[in-house]
């Protein structure tokens, strides 16, 4: 029995691994469990299309197990719930820079831009980016900017603006018309860390709260 279910661990993890490849190549909807089990022969594999549907039941399963390989969600849920204890500036550039950094790997970006691109003809796609993105970043920061404002550490507002702002600003970056926006005169080139503590301090300004 243990030995099956190894094989079916290697299994699986080899069809996320030929399906990312797939994904990035072909995009969404070009993709196919056919182009996936081809993918899987040139790396030495042996795999029918119909077989596929015994590890993954449809296409969108296959895609939100491939976002979740690819972005290592579980490493990045941990890693911004360990920097909670941090003040809000603080833990807002540690988040935006996992964020950003995960944004710069060539599959991320790659997977994150089929969903910008095909997500207005297959809103499944974004539900999926959404659900993934969610759950690794968005409720853990949502979390904090709520015990802050409990706290008294920050103004009462709805978080979920703030989260849109903030994770909306970053996720513009990807589109070009926006990254060549920021290199517009008199605006010199912004390092990625520069840009960070400029949104981060932009934000906070909103919610901080008035001496008296």
């Amino acid at each position: 029995m243990a030995r099956t279910d190894k094989n079916f661990g290697e299994r699986k993890a080899e069809i996320i691994h030929a399906a990312t490849q797939v994904f990035v190549k072909n995009g969404y909807e070009g993709t196919t469990n056919r182009l996936i089990a081809e993918e899987m022969k040139q790396k030495g594999g042996n795999f029918s299309p119909q077989l596929i549907y015994h590890y993954f039941e449809s296409k969108e399963a296959l895609f939100t197990a491939v976002m979740q390989q690819a972005a290592g969600l579980e490493d990045v849920g941990t890693h911004i719930r360990a920097s909670m204890h941090l003040p809000p500036e603080q833990f807002l550039q540690v988040v935006a820079s996992i964020y950003m950094n995960l944004m710069r790997d060539r599959v991320i970006a790659s997977l994150f831009q089929i969903n910008l691109i095909e997500g207005f003809k297959k809103p499944e796609i974004t539900q999926l980016v959404a659900h993934v993105i969610v759950s690794a970043f968005v409720i853990p920061t949502n979390e904090y900017l709520y015990a802050m404002i409990e706290q008294g550490k920050l103004r009462r507002c709805h978080t979920g603006v703030i989260l849109t702002q903030f994770f909306g600003t970053m996720t513009s970056l990807m589109i070009p018309i926006v990254r060549e926006s920021q290199r517009i005169a008199p605006n010199p080139p912004m390092h990625r860390n520069q840009f960070i503590k400029e949104m981060v301090s932009n934000l906070l300004f909103g919610l901080s709260i008035e001496k008296k």
